[in-house]
């Protein structure tokens, strides 16, 4: 399942994607759909929340490095969080030292919206950038 909010902020555009359960490669490959689809304004940043995930299949991450590679030539940044040990372990195998660079490169920690409730109806700021509006829940939720 995936929650997507987008939210307007000083900086421009945030996405935060909100990931739980089990991601296998054909949800994966639908995010990186989603995301194809959505016209998000350069500079957008996107960060994927992986701490509800229970597990990811190792063939998604292909798909997980393509979609970073699609935010960037965007000119957008692209944001990991919230990967235990376990997620982390998945992704390196899956694509070995892809994975490794990947993780590296991508991954943050901590970086999860403050204010957002359970529910995530609401935020006030993100990694200190207050926000000028009420999130906008794009996609409900899928799986």
């Amino acid at each position: 399942m995936m929650d997507l909010f987008v939210f307007d902020h000083e900086g421009g555009t945030l996405v935060w994607a909100r990931m739980s359960g089990e991601w296998g490669r054909k949800e994966c490959l639908h995010l990186l759909n989603l995301f194809q689809e959505v016209a998000f304004p350069p500079g957008s940043q996107v960060i994927l929340d992986f701490a509800r995930a229970r597990h990811v299949d190792y063939r998604a991450v292909p798909l997980l490095m393509n979609l970073a590679a699609r935010v960037e030539r965007r000119r957008g940044l692209f944001r990991i969080t919230g990967v235990s040990d376990y997620l982390r372990r998945i992704v390196e195998l899956g694509a070995a030292l892809g994975g490794r660079e990947f993780l590296e490169e991508y991954a943050c920690n901590g970086l999860v919206p403050a204010g957002v409730s359970a529910g995530g109806e609401r935020v006030s700021r993100l990694g200190g950038a207050t926000s000028r509006s009420a999130p906008r829940r794009v996609v409900p939720s899928f799986n």
